[in-house]
């Protein structure tokens, strides 16, 4: 009821941000082999999966937060999807851009947690998140 008091949504932003950011740095400029090998050796108590064209992990204190590694069409890509309070959420970074993208879209079979949109707005204003509902919504603003 009173944002204002969540002082565990910060404070999750922040471990969130730093991880997302450490494995942007360290696994996204490597293949997706190397970076699968990477991730065994740093975190061997962490739950993963290797598939040919994706990792994807979890990291015990961010039990929420899916990280997934995919290498589709170009350059890796590193998308941490959400779930629980925070589910709806999605961030994403790419290995050759810097910035990392943020988004709020329904889960099929859920509803939007409440602290998602909570969590995206802090990612953005503390952290220069660029919020792509925000971002794409007042493009079709100016265009219609």
């Amino acid at each position: 009821m009173f944002g204002f008091l969540d002082t565990k949504t910060p404070a999750l932003a922040e471990r969130l941000y730093a991880r997302a950011t450490r494995d942007r740095d360290r696994y996204l400029k490597l293949t997706l082999a190397e970076a699968a090998e990477l991730i065994r050796n740093d975190n061997p108590e962490m739950d993963h999966f290797v598939g040919h064209d994706q990792i994807a992990y979890v990291y015990p204190d961010l039990p929420d937060f899916s990280f997934s590694i995919i290498s589709f069409l170009g350059p890796l890509t590193l998308s941490i999807d959400s779930a629980g309070l925070y589910s709806g959420m999605l961030m994403q970074f790419t290995a050759d851009q810097s910035d990392a993208n943020v988004s709020i879209q329904k889960p099929i079979r859920a509803p939007i947690g409440p602290k998602a949109k909570r969590l995206a707005n802090h990612l953005e204003l503390t952290f220069g998140v660029r919020n792509l509902n925000r971002a794409l919504g007042s493009l079709m603003h100016e265009r219609y």
